[in-house]
């Protein structure tokens, strides 16, 4: 589908040059208006149904990382102390994570296009950003639990960086202000914050 969708432009350039040839000028004006609509149309039917093929290739692949989210849900982030900090940087839950992101994708990333392949690995970056800001925000975080939270979300975007051609600090981005807001010490600090 990406590649009918690159080339249609040219298809259609060529039908329009062939039309143009082949019909006098009051006959092509109403032609183009027909053409003009059909590749609106077909643009929009070839997007429609890359998309949905991607979203249905992400929903295959997220059962696969949600043992790993949901390592999350038992991670605690009230820690108490600079020792307990420690310990939990120790067990960070982003390696596990981006391994088995790594995994599902490989298994996938020879049939697709590049472009493709990165859609999708978006789509699960997005995915597994909800998933977390979802876990997170049914957790108590006191201030060491929101310094090893802000370290896990550095460390994960800088792996899952390593895993992709493009940014992904916009996949992570609110789970980046979740990080701001956790290692606030008073709500008067969210004003100079945000202004």
């Amino acid at each position: 589908l990406q590649l009918s969708l690159s080339c249609a432009p040219r298809l259609w350039r060529g039908a329009e040059e062939a039309c143009a040839r082949e019909l006098p000028a009051p006959a092509m004006e109403a032609v183009a208006a027909s053409l003009e609509a059909a590749k609106v149309e077909a643009d929009a039917k070839l997007s429609a149904a890359l998309e949905e093929g991607l979203d249905q290739l992400c929903a295959s692949l997220t059962p696969r990382l949600k043992p790993r989210l949901d390592a999350l849900r038992d991670r605690s982030y009230v820690l108490g102390s600079d020792e307990a900090l420690a310990a939990a940087e120790s067990a960070s839950l982003v390696g596990p994570l981006v391994g088995e992101l790594e995994a599902a994708m490989a298994s996938v990333r020879s049939g697709l296009s590049a472009d493709n392949a990165e859609a999708l690995l978006g789509k699960l970056l997005s995915h597994c950003a909800q998933r977390i800001e979802a876990l997170l925000l049914t957790k108590r975080v006191d201030m060491f639990g929101a310094l090893q939270f802000e370290r896990d979300v550095r460390a994960l975007t800088g792996r899952l960086g390593a895993l992709s051609s493009r940014s992904v600090r916009g996949h992570t981005a609110r789970l980046t202000q979740v990080t701001a807001l956790l290692s606030l010490e008073r709500e008067a600090e969210l004003a100079e914050l945000w202004a």
